[in-house]
């Protein structure tokens, strides 16, 4: 139990921290692609829920004790661009105003982050 706290919460950070670092570095780009969308409040308990179940969703799909590395990252990858292009796919046929231009960085995006934290969780699964 406790390799496996260590592993989601290894997961957690990676994804917290590099998140951060791109919505920081985007912020103008969305502001002027999204406009009024964009609140300036955010909804802390959603997006405290999706980090919560996404890092879970990362141990428990990308990590696979039989794989090597490039495995590992091929499978995050494939998982962040699925389940960011859900998002950004979604937005982009519903919304107004969400240009496919950020629909697509930001699956990018999301697969390259999802392909880091899988490695991370790879790293840290427990081995028993």
């Amino acid at each position: 139990m406790k390799g496996h706290l260590i592993q989601y919460f290894a997961t957690l950070f990676t994804l917290l921290g590099l998140d951060a670092v791109w919505l920081w570095s985007r912020l103008d780009a969305y502001k002027a692609a999204l406009g009024d969308q964009l609140t300036n409040n955010p909804n802390v308990p959603a997006l405290v829920g999706f980090y919560l179940l996404y890092a879970s969703g990362v141990c428990f799909f990308v990590p696979d004790e039989g794989s090597d590395w490039r495995t590992i990252i091929a499978r995050g990858f494939f998982f962040g661009l699925v389940a960011y292009g859900t998002y950004d796919m979604t937005n982009a046929g519903t919304l107004r105003q969400f240009p496919l231009s950020i629909a697509l960085q930001d699956m990018l995006w999301g697969a390259c982050l999802t392909a880091a934290a899988g490695a991370v969780a790879f790293w840290f699964m427990p081995r028993v």
